[in-house]
């Protein structure tokens, strides 16, 4: 048997490296499970490099444990393809922290680039303050670190941090330009930078500075905004600008670095949690030292199939509401606002919801989610465009004229905004907008035009994202933002953990009541009605009505305004 399962194995390696009925290989793989792996482990043993490839990809599908220890010795091989994919296989099998685990000793590693990518995996997993103090000051591994930046608040790396924003690398670069924003950078080298990045810069670095400005601008930078806004030739940057400037007038003559230093770092580099104890509305210096300086960085969380502590959101939430407040973020309080009466203008022209993205091309809509997802929602179907991977504060724009009828925060969304457009038939069209940054530029009953800036990408791995890794979640669904289903219907309804296929017996604006069988009882489940999802059941997709249209086919006939180059 062993002997046949192994020949078995090597002719569906053989069709996959001819790259010749590659389908039914995989799923060769997928039937012949944990029984391949003693071959599939030989061949990563195999001299050749596409073998080992092939290995790796096998092992995706048929893990089990006798796999560990011949999969961790390639995190440390000196081919970092080869590394990637062992890391990739690792998570597949045996999680995140099986990979953290394994990166932890790799971190001293001789092979510089060997440490940096094992930096980077055990960063995005246990971010330590005193662990990233050190790398800034290191060479080599500043540039592994740079990316997780962002998620620290502590102002004592400010110099260090605004040290990188010019260095040799964009992703550096970047990462350092948003860290600057939420370490309250205010000084005037950072400002001088700041402006230079705006008019001077490329693209992606460009908007970032405007995000910055969005946050930190000032009084007396608003004649040097309004000029640029006037003056700029890309309007996804004027977008930005602009939006800079309303913050700017809606936001009151303060900024953090004009109330005193925040307490000396800690000795020992643990990192303090935020308490909303001392930020009274009576003393604005109070509120704002408490912003600043009663948590060092956002804590890590990561959605995994369930949502985050009921205590850990309403610690972020008051950091966010706080947040709102001193920077005088429309959505007041940073609680969720909707609007349902206003009328939506006719279009005029169509734009892109970020910089850089494709018209044409691979995209992640209708896409089922393969068994051992780490998110979960396994064969459930994407009705989305996941988009802006690893890129936090990207600008979002929304694609075209209309009301913004939704602003809120959903554990498994972060925060979300929903606009209503009509096309050019008069046809009502909702876009969606997950994964958000807390600062939206708009709150709902605001009217946009295609390409207002509404937001930006949200950090990594935070509450404010909903825990995913930076992206934005970009969707389309036809008809109003009210959408009662019809009675008769067959919709998704979650009941008792699961998804499931429900009938409609009555709905409204509200709510919405359907009967669902479960072991051929029949239950009457009542819920809020909203079409907001980002899966679908494979029924529901097969079925055609669930309502959701194809992003990229849908602008890719509409948009007038030039993507642009962005970030890779």
């Amino acid at each position: 048997m062993p002997a046949g399962i192994d020949r078995a194995v090597d002719r569906l390696l053989d069709d996959l490296a001819a790259k010749r009925r590659v389908d039914a290989a995989t799923q060769g793989l997928k039937r012949l499970g944990h029984n391949a792996v003693p071959r599939l482990l030989d061949a990563l043993q195999d001299p050749r490099r596409s073998r080992r490839t092939l290995a790796f990809y096998g092992l995706q599908f048929c893990w089990d444990a006798r796999a560990l220890p011949s999969v961790t010795v390639f995190l440390a091989d000196p081919d970092a393809e080869l590394r990637r994919m062992a890391a990739i296989v690792l998570v597949n099998g045996a999680g995140f922290d099986a990979l953290t685990e394994r990166c932890v000793p790799l971190l001293g590693n001789a092979d510089t680039g060997v440490a940096a990518f094992a930096l980077h995996h055990v960063e995005s997993e246990r971010p330590d303050l005193a662990r990233t103090r050190g790398a800034i000051a290191d060479p080599v591994r500043c540039h592994a670190v740079a990316p997780h930046l962002p998620r620290y608040h502590a102002p004592d790396l400010i110099d260090a941090v605004r040290d990188l924003a010019v260095a040799p690398f964009p992703e550096t670069r970047c990462g350092a330009l948003v860290a600057l924003i939420h370490l309250n950078a205010d000084d005037l080298a950072t400002r001088r930078l700041i402006f230079d990045r705006v008019t001077g810069g490329p693209p992606a670095e460009a908007d970032l500075a405007a995000d910055y400005l969005l946050w930190h601008a000032a009084p007396e930078d608003r004649s040097r905004l309004e000029t640029l806004v006037v003056d700029q030739g890309d309007p996804l940057l004027a977008s930005g600008l602009a939006a800079a400037l309303t913050a700017l007038a809606r936001r009151p003559d303060r900024r953090p670095c004009r109330v005193g230093p925040c307490r000396p770092p800690p000795a020992d580099g643990k990192t303090g949690a935020f308490t909303t104890a001392a930020h009274p509305s009576h003393d604005p210096a109070a509120a704002w030292h408490t912003y600043r300086c009663s948590d060092d960085m956002e804590p890590h969380w990561a959605f995994r199939g369930a949502g985050p502590p009921a205590d850990l959101v309403a610690e972020r939430r008051a950091r966010h509401a706080l947040q709102a407040r001193l920077f005088a973020m429309p959505q007041a309080g940073g609680g969720p606002t909707s609007d349902v009466s206003s009328p939506v203008p006719p279009p005029d022209r169509y734009a892109v919801p970020v910089r850089g993205y494709a018209l044409s091309g691979e995209s992640n809509y209708g896409r089922t989610v393969p068994d051992g997802a780490v998110e979960g929602f396994i064969g459930l179907v994407h009705v989305g465009d996941d988009i802006a991977w690893r890129q936090p504060h990207a600008p979002v724009f929304s694609v075209a004229v209309g009301v913004v009828r939704l602003v809120t925060w959903i554990d498994t969304w972060g925060t979300l905004v929903v606009i209503e457009h009509r096309d050019w038939d008069g046809a009502p069209v909702c876009s969606l907008y997950g994964h958000l940054s807390p600062f939206v530029c708009v709150r709902a009953g605001d009217g946009v035009c295609a390409g207002t800036k509404i937001g930006a990408v949200g950090r990594s791995y935070t509450v404010e994202n909903g825990g995913y890794e930076a992206h934005l979640h970009f969707a389309l669904h036809a008809g109003r933002f009210v959408q009662p289903p019809a009675v008769g219907s067959v919709i998704d309804l979650r009941y008792r953990g699961s998804l499931r296929r429900a009938r409609v017996l009555r709905a409204d604006g509200e709510r919405t009541e359907a009967s669902v069988v479960v072991h051929s009882v029949r239950h009457v489940v009542v819920k809020m009605t909203s079409w907001t999802a980002g899966y679908v059941s494979r029924a529901w997709w097969d079925a055609g009505d669930h309502g959701w249209l194809e992003p990229t086919r849908w602008l890719a006939a509409r948009v007038t305004l030039a993507a642009g180059p962005g970030r890779s």
